[in-house]
């Protein structure tokens, strides 16, 4: 995964010593940012996996929440076209 994201003034903290700068994010904005599956991670563990939109649905009418179905099912077609593009132009 990659992950674009501004920080606020003030929503960073840097810790620097010998060994390694460390910086803790307290605040972030996703807004104009991005989070996107990538073929060449930063870390080579990095995985990503689907979920079963008809499972994901199931779990949520068991909590009781109400999701449109057609809504989410738009969504996943988006997404696998955006998916099919990249595909073909690698």
């Amino acid at each position: 995964m990659s992950f674009a994201f501004y920080v606020p003034e003030g929503g960073d903290e840097w810790s620097l010593n010998a060994e390694v700068d460390e910086r803790t994010l307290r605040d972030i904005e996703l807004d104009n940012g991005d989070v996107s599956v990538v073929g060449d991670p930063a870390y080579p563990a990095t995985d990503v996996a689907f979920r079963s939109l008809t499972r994901y649905l199931a779990a949520a009418e068991s909590r009781g929440e109400d999701h449109d179905a057609a809504e989410a099912q738009g969504r996943l077609d988006v997404l696998r076209r955006r998916l099919a593009l990249v595909e073909i132009t690698l």
